[in-house]
C-alpha cells in the first residue's frame, strides 16, 4: 500500500476484514494497531509523510503490538 519515502517506517498494510494496520519499520519491528477504520488507513496511503501521519494519528489513539 505504501510507496512513500520514510526514514522510520519501511512498509505499511491495511488488513480489511479485521480492521488491522501493520507498520513495518525499517529495523524489522512490526507494530499492528486494531481496530482501525478503513478510511484511516486510506488516509495514510495518501499522506504526504507516513511517519508524520503515523504520528498524529496512530500513536496513542489505536491498540497496538508489537512483533
Amino acid at each position: 500500500m505504501a510507496e512513500q519515502v520514510s526514514s522510520w517506517i519501511e512498509n505499511f498494510a491495511y488488513v480489511p476484514n479485521k480492521s488491522e494496520l501493520s507498520i513495518q519499520t525499517t529495523n524489522g519491528d512490526t507494530y499492528t494497531y486494531a481496530d482501525v477504520p478503513f478510511t484511516v488507513a486510506d488516509s495514510m496511503a495518501d499522506a504526504e509523510s507516513v511517519g508524520s501521519f503515523h504520528n498524529t494519528h496512530l500513536r496513542g489513539k489505536y491498540t497496538c503490538a508489537k512483533s
